[in-house]
């Protein structure tokens, strides 16, 4: 009877004791699989990155070029220089990042690939600096059970399970570094508070913020922490950080002529908009509540456990659970600044961590004391027994607890944002205007995004070798919204858009040497991602008028600065005026004379008058008139298009376009051209004669419904090639522009080139091509015959004779199967219906919705 009572009560213990231990296993069993899953999207991830040569986004490229410049023997300080002087930089940050990739450069041989392997070493450098504190961030780190131990584990590496560490670990970027050696500062004063030794985390502190000065979670968490604890040594901690950083700072300052800060410091200080604030944060809040969620039970009860065990001499250092939860404050404070124009979800890479730390952290802590081993009720407070002894080895409170954070944490993982559009060549979001959050397994999961990365990745490859020829081409510097464009060739950027702006709208850049390159097409590339995207309005009226598209490489437009032909002495003056130094007048292709219908492009070089004698705006009129004086035509036009005022010229020679559009009717004569000058409404004086013009009977003829001129010789080979039939060429969608070496004009089917007195149909079908991504076989076979439901059209346009070869298999584009030729695409409904030729001179031109071609 005796012997039966103890099993009789023990009885009932043991189901809970089971129940608890199988939700445990379930528990961590789904946080395993979770994680499992993450982290083999964190290594195809990174393995696709690493493996592609070109920057991946806009803030690779500045990187790029400034890693490059170090490479290339510019020292560190020279980088942070005039932005208006060579090298053209604006570098954000301070240079330990840039010299960590530069050493790493010397060993990789790559720069790109070597700035992306420091991120990827900080982001695990992070998870170990994570694992290290949170050892030491709770009461019982000798005797904490298994299940507490792998929890705390999975939960700390779930941090590269987080969509933006997974995201951010891969790309060349600074971020990761900054949090890394924070993270391994507060290792130190964590286990080395109340020493001497503590002092050494000044070192890691200061070179966190010398990598981004806004990651201040670290620095402001463990001196505040410490001081609670030993203010003396927390104050020189402080000053030893700050000297460290103040010392760089200032032979930065020094060296670079005074440049320094406004690198690090102005061209950061973006406007704070709160309507990107909240939906940055509506955004992660929507998939990262559980993690939020997570954080804060740790944080509750890990500071419950403190408040119960703070009177307690023998408790073991229970002070370092508020450390993560400064950490995770100072982190959400870094978070705020999120809704800075141009700012991402980097910012809250901080503040992950300590929700991450905080998770790990209370995972691990009893907060409820339950029996002793053998069944016996724990002694009060005030007992003897060592702390250890005296823990619970079972209490479902505190059991329940940590399989809540374990399934949070798991659900905080669960969904993510998409990383690449399922429609375009773009990021998610960027054309739709939306991105909705999706479960990282399903129809449309992460491995789902990763093959489409993937297949972004092959096709932004040879969208960018076909820019890295062109920019080779060219040389530099060129200008580019887009700086990687610019750095993957080993040239230079005229200016980084983004940040330039930002300090053009404070006033702290000077834009007029970018102006007067432009102005007189001394830049010999134009690369945009967007017409508008972070340039200035006067940026914007000069690459439209001094130069003109060259058809796209994929997502990208080509500007080239239009030719205006050799220069003719007309030395000329305009009382109080800009002085009118020389003209150029293009000639007419394949013509020696000019033609009613035609426009004809004037070039006009001018010199500003001497200081004080320029007024604020000025119009350039131009006459042309027949022999009895009488004008024909008149047009009137902004100097430099009001984009550059005579006072922003700088001593040099500026170029304005004037091009004059010949009235169809215009009769065959020799007609005078003539210039005048006008202020505030006002002529300057008669009209000066410059030269003549002269005009024959048309050759060339008006086409289609804008009326644009045809040439010639561009004129015959329009009609050999079909004129505007079905099969052939279209309607012209742009003039004749006359392009360095080769004069364009394109047509809604073709494009073509004339240069050497010859005419060339451009290769559109491999140029428009670039922009598909993984297009699927139409069929089962890959050959490059001319497909069965095309034959007809193919006999009808002409065969390769016309078309050119076939570079594709047939494909499916959207709705349609296409085949690509060397000079077309044809194309038929997938359901069945006619065939035809695609419109690959308006896809080559980029020219959405019927927008018209923008010069002149």
């Amino acid at each position: 009877m005796a012997e039966s009572r103890p099993r009789a009560a023990a009885r009932p213990r043991s189901i809970p004791r089971l129940a608890v231990s199988l939700a445990r296993a379930a528990a961590l069993a789904a946080l395993a699989a979770v994680l499992a899953l993450q982290l083999v999207f964190f290594a195809t991830h990174a393995a696709q990155v690493l493996r592609y040569r070109y920057p991946i986004d806009y803030g690779e490229g500045p990187l790029l070029a400034q890693v490059d410049l170090l490479r290339a023997g510019t020292p560190i300080w020279r980088l942070y220089a005039d932005p208006d002087q060579p090298p053209y930089a604006v570098v954000n940050y301070p240079p330990v990042y840039h010299l960590a990739a530069r050493a790493v450069a010397a060993l990789a041989g790559d720069t790109l690939l070597a700035g992306r392997l420091v991120a990827l070493a900080s982001a695990l450098a992070a998870v170990a600096a994570l694992w290290a504190l949170v050892n030491v961030s709770t009461f019982q780190r000798s005797n904490v059970p298994t299940f507490r131990r792998a929890a705390s584990a999975l939960i700390v590496l779930s941090f590269l399970g987080l969509p933006i560490v997974r995201e951010w670990a891969a790309v060349m970027r600074v971020d990761l570094l900054g949090v890394a050696l924070g993270l391994w500062a507060l290792v130190i004063i964590q286990r080395r508070a109340g020493r001497r030794a503590v002092l050494w985390a000044a070192l890691p502190l200061a070179l966190s913020l010398l990598v981004k000065p806004s990651l201040i979670a670290a620095p402001a968490a463990g001196l505040i922490w410490l001081l609670l604890r030993d203010w003396r040594r927390a104050l020189a901690l402080g000053l030893l950080t700050g000297l460290i950083g103040g010392l760089a700072a200032g032979l930065l300052q020094l060296g670079s002529g005074g440049w320094f800060l406004l690198h690090v410091l102005s061209a950061n200080a973006n406007a704070w908009e709160r309507r990107l604030a909240y939906g940055f944060w509506h955004d992660q809040m929507l998939i990262m509540w559980p993690l939020v969620a997570a954080a804060a039970l740790g944080a509750l009860a890990a500071s419950h456990r403190l408040y119960r065990l703070r009177n307690q001499s023998s408790t073991p250092n229970p002070q370092p659970v508020t450390l993560p939860i400064y950490y995770a404050l100072f982190g959400a404070i870094v978070a705020y600044g999120v809704g800075k124009v141009g700012a991402y979800a980097n910012y809250f890479l901080e503040l992950y961590a300590g929700l991450i730390w905080l998770a790990a952290a209370g995972c691990r802590v009893q907060i409820a004391d339950g029996r002793l081993p053998g069944g016996h009720p724990q002694s009060d407070a005030k007992s003897t027994r060592p702390f250890a002894a005296r823990l619970p080895q079972f209490s479902i409170l505190n059991s329940s607890l940590s399989i809540l954070i374990v399934l949070l944490v798991a659900g905080a993982q669960l969904r993510y944002y998409p990383t690449w559009s399922a429609t375009y060549l773009k990021l998610a979001g960027i054309i739709e205007g939306r991105n909705p959050p999706r479960v990282i397994v399903g129809g449309y999961g992460v491995r789902q995004d990763l093959r489409r990365e993937r297949d972004i990745l092959a096709t932004l490859a040879g969208v960018n070798a076909a820019l890295d020829a062109e920019a080779r081409a060219a040389g530099g510097p060129i200008f580019t919204d887009v700086p990687g464009v610019a750095a993957q060739s080993g040239l230079l950027a005229r200016m980084p858009a983004f940040e330039y702006r930002q300090l053009a709208d404070a006033g702290l850049a000077d834009q007029r040497g970018v102006l007067r390159d432009l102005a007189s097409g001394r830049t010999p590339l134009v690369v945009l991602d967007y017409l508008g995207n972070w340039l200035t309005p006067e940026m914007i009226a000069l690459i439209t008028h001094r130069y003109a598209q060259d058809g796209s490489r994929g997502t990208y437009d080509i500007y080239r600065p239009v030719d205006p032909g050799p220069a003719v002495a007309a030395a000329r003056d305009f009382a109080g005026g800009p002085s009118l130094v020389a003209y150029h007048l293009a000639a007419s292709p394949g013509r020696p004379a000019y033609h009613g219908g035609e426009t004809v492009l004037l070039a006009l070089d001018w010199r500003a008058p001497a200081p004080g004698g320029a007024a604020a705006d000025y119009e350039v009129v131009v006459r042309l008139a027949d022999r009895g004086g009488r004008a024909v035509l008149e047009l009137a036009q902004p100097l430099l298009y009001g984009a550059l005022p005579p006072r922003d010229w700088g001593g040099e020679l500026v170029q304005h376009l004037q091009p004059l559009a010949l009235p169809p009717e215009l009769p065959p004569a020799t007609y005078e051209l003539a210039v005048a000058l006008r202020a505030g409404g006002r002529e300057l004086g008669p009209a000066q004669a410059i030269g003549q013009l002269a005009v024959e009977d048309p050759a060339g003829r008006l086409v289609g419904e804008r009326g644009y001129y045809v040439p010639a010789p561009l004129l015959a080979e329009w009609r050999r090639l079909g004129a505007d039939d079905p099969a052939g060429p279209g309607e012209p969608i742009m003039p004749a522009v006359p392009l360095p070496g080769a004069t364009l004009q394109c047509f809604t089917r073709a494009c073509l080139r004339l240069a050497g007195g010859a005419v060339e149909r451009v290769p559109l079908g491999p140029l428009v091509h670039l922009a598909d991504v993984a297009l699927p076989l139409a069929g089962a076979g890959a050959d490059l015959a001319i497909g069965s439901g095309f034959r007809d059209l193919w006999d009808a346009s002409g065969g390769a004779d016309a078309l050119g070869d076939p570079i594709t298999p047939e494909l499916i584009r959207g709705d349609r199967i296409v085949q690509y030729t060397r000079y077309a695409r044809l194309e038929r409904p997938v359901g069945g219906g006619a065939a035809r030729l695609g419109p690959l001179g308006d896809e080559y031109l980029r020219l959405p919705g019927g927008v018209p071609y923008r010069w002149p």
